[in-house]
């Protein structure tokens, strides 16, 4: 998923880039620098967003991963404990 986002990316900024350059000859230079910077900032904003959510993603993941291994290993504990118990 990180890699589609980031191409995507890639390809908006350069399809960005290439638009704000054919209409630079039409506009001053700044202008087009500005919008270069904001395009940046915009990138820079997503990728920041992107990874946070994929941290959070795996975070949670994790957590509900290790809940399931010690109820599973609980229920097992129990479950062989009561069993000797009963047998003997």
């Amino acid at each position: 998923m990180g890699k589609r986002v980031s191409f995507f990316l890639v390809n908006f900024t350069s399809f960005y880039l290439s638009c704000s350059s054919n209409s630079s000859s039409s506009s001053s230079s700044s202008s087009s620098s500005s919008k270069v910077v904001v395009v940046v900032v915009v990138v820079v904003v997503v990728v920041v967003v992107v990874v946070v959510v994929v941290v959070v993603v795996v975070v949670v993941v994790v957590v509900v991963v290790v809940k399931v291994v010690v109820v599973v290993v609980v229920v097992l504990l129990g479950s062989s404990s009561s069993s000797s118990r009963s047998s003997g």
